[in-house]
């Protein structure tokens, strides 16, 4: 069985929110089965409506679907095969990171120690956990500090939760981004990436790899601290 190529929709009840197609070609061999990566384009605004109408009306589960057409040659058939899976499942609303303040720990000759406070704001009526957690924080596009979390942090439902993220810097490196950085925050930008993976009882969610970025003035982490 060979495919050419296959386009897909994604419906959140009876809301189309995502949609894309897969070009390449992918060949089955008798008996057997292949894992596809599937790129989406989102409707964002959408997405979120849809999301927030569950919320409001406290629908936590909600049925999802795929429609896809797969353009393939299968004899007697004319025109793509269409396909159609659905699945009960909790409404998630993608977590929201934001930086909330920095504190520059340590100053040494060498290396220096800054701590960055984050809140994950989880709206969802179910926890779960992150792991493999890894985050990077540019100061004026500079690549100045990243490190990782190697333990769980657990983001209980409904809720705010607070994350530490200790980072060594070395002055060899970022000496004058570190002095704007304490001296001038007004006039410095910050760009943070956060990359982890989901801990969830939920078979759709767990094992989900999550980027969350966030951007601003660094004066406002600074503020913070």
């Amino acid at each position: 069985f060979s495919m050419d190529s296959l386009s897909y929709r994604i419906f959140i009840g009876k809301e189309e929110v995502m949609k894309s197609s897969y070009p390449k070609p992918v060949k089955l061999e008798a008996s057997d089965s292949a894992w596809i990566s599937l790129p989406v384009t989102v409707y964002n605004e959408k997405l979120i409506k849809t999301l927030k109408d569950l919320e409001n009306k406290n629908i936590d589960s909600i049925e999802y679907t795929i429609k896809s057409k797969v353009y393939t040659d299968i004899p007697f058939k004319e025109g793509p095969l269409e396909l159609e899976f659905s699945k009960y499942a909790p409404a998630f609303v993608i977590p929201k990171i934001k930086l909330k303040g920095v504190k520059v720990e340590k100053l040494g000759l060498n290396e220096s120690k800054a701590i960055f406070r984050a809140e994950v704001e989880n709206p969802n009526s179910i926890p779960f956990q992150f792991k493999q957690t890894a985050y990077k924080v540019r100061i004026d596009e500079d690549k100045l500090m990243e490190s990782q979390i190697d333990t769980a942090i657990i983001i209980p439902k409904n809720a705010k939760t607070e994350i530490q993220m200790p980072v060594e810097i070395s002055l060899k490196e970022t000496g004058e981004t570190l002095l704007k950085m304490i001296t001038k925050p007004g006039e410095v930008d910050y760009s943070f990436d956060f990359e982890t993976t989901l801990i969830a009882e939920s078979n759709m969610l767990k094992d989900s790899k999550m980027i969350l970025k966030d951007e601003g003035k660094l004066k406002e982490l600074i503020k913070n601290k």
